[in-house]
């Protein structure tokens, strides 16, 4: 019960172990070979449009950490273990930890700071104010349970989320791949050079990035006739 693209992808993976234990003399006989590979429909894929993200923002119903991640989401395992330690609210940056451990700044406008301190203001009974400062433990995760504020959210809730969001808003193909080549998209449309945005995204290979532009027929039409 799964599409035939992603068949295609699984057969590609199996494809890649089997003809390494060959090539390294593990195995006899490359199973793979007598696998032929699945062909499947490349869909256009489009980013959300500014409509369906207030649709997904009004179906949140007021939950704060929900929209919060809307706003900030980064690939799901940095943002499971980004920390209040982490983040420099006067300078809207966040350290995160990427692929291979590798570290970079991420950066936040003016509504994800604000969403994301009323999420802590209004929903985070373990982080507390005097004199404006935020009192916390080192090791306070940043999205976490709801039951347990000090444990993070794992990646199989934040997806979860996602899902009950997208089925909530009637937009079923919410998910964060979707909500990152959303954010990529919009970047590019604003004029910032492709190498920034790789950055943002913690990507070390341009090609990957363009991966997460999505630009519709209509996108290409205008930039010809303008």
């Amino acid at each position: 019960q799964v599409s035939d693209s992603t068949m295609e992808s699984k057969r590609l993976y199996l494809s890649s172990v089997f003809t390494y234990l060959f090539k390294n003399k593990k195995i006899p006989d490359n199973p793979m070979d007598r696998v032929d590979p699945i062909s499947f429909t490349n869909k256009v894929k489009t980013p959300l449009s500014e409509e369906e993200i207030e649709q997904i923002i009004m179906s949140c119903d007021r939950d704060k950490r929900s929209i919060a991640i809307i706003y900030f989401l980064l690939r799901v395992s940095e943002l499971c273990g980004v920390k209040l330690k982490d983040i420099d609210f006067s300078r809207k940056r966040v350290l995160v930890l990427g692929k291979c451990s590798k570290e970079r700044f991420v950066y936040m406008d003016g509504k994800t700071r604000v969403r994301i301190m009323d999420y802590i203001e209004n929903e985070r009974e373990d982080i507390k104010f005097e004199s404006g400062k935020m009192i916390y433990n080192l090791d306070t995760p940043l999205f976490a349970s709801k039951d347990k504020l000090h444990h993070p959210l794992k990646r199989g809730c934040i997806e979860k989320i996602l899902k009950d969001l997208g089925s909530k808003s009637g937009i079923e193909r919410l998910h964060p791949h979707l909500l990152r080549a959303t954010f990529a998209t919009k970047c590019i449309k604003r004029g910032v050079d492709i190498n920034i945005v790789a950055k943002l995204l913690g990507h070390s290979k341009i090609e990957t990035t363009t991966k997460y532009i999505l630009l519709s027929n209509d996108d290409i039409e205008m930039a010809l006739t303008e």
